[in-house]
């Protein structure tokens, strides 16, 4: 979607996060303690991270891969990929990717590129939680007005007091989480 859900709800829903050490990791994340920025560019910076993958000078030449649109049949869901490309990525396949990568980058003890992968992901559980990235008949005009209307409208329903942080269980796969997710928003989506 465009920049205020990615940028500015994002950063809201990391900020209210009850624990701050989230949030802390991001800032940190995004620029190298000897630059000396102040919380003010983080802030800027960690905000555009988020919104990298939608970048045009960073984006992908695939169209899908934003996406995870799906149309349902008698026997369940399917994927709609563009054309006859089926090897394109999609949103869901790129989140699994950037986990791997955050594991990874753990592991090689490299904080910032963790960090920035995770910022980045952000934008991709953002995009999967979206009708016009999961339902296959939601064309870009349509796509581009629900962008716009949410832009400007955010900020009337958001409310951190109805938001619940809690988890009961642990993500093992979280492309079939993500998968899971999204089949059961479709009804809601369409």
């Amino acid at each position: 979607m465009q920049a205020n859900i990615h940028k500015e709800m994002a950063y809201q829903v990391i900020a209210d996060y009850p624990n701050p050490h989230l949030l802390e990791y991001l800032l940190e994340g995004v620029a190298k303690p000897k630059w000396n920025k102040d919380q003010a560019t983080k802030i800027r910076w960690l905000k555009e991270w988020m919104d990298r993958p939608d970048n045009k000078h960073h984006s992908s030449k695939q169209k899908n891969d934003h996406s995870y649109k799906l149309t349902k049949t008698e026997k369940g869901f399917k994927i709609k990929f563009i054309g006859n490309r089926a090897d394109q990525a999609t949103v869901v396949a790129r989140l699994k990717y950037a986990a791997r990568d955050i594991r990874e980058w753990k592991i090689e003890e490299e904080p910032r590129v963790a960090a920035l992968e995770l910022a980045k992901s952000i934008h991709w559980v953002i995009d999967f939680s979206t009708p016009p990235h999961t339902i296959a008949d939601w064309d870009d005009k349509l796509h581009g007005k629900v962008e716009k209307d949410f832009d400007k409208m955010w900020k009337t329903f958001y409310n951190r007091a109805k938001m619940d942080f809690t988890r009961e269980n642990h993500i093992k796969d979280i492309y079939r989480w993500a998968k899971a997710f999204i089949e059961e928003k479709y009804s809601r989506g369409c």
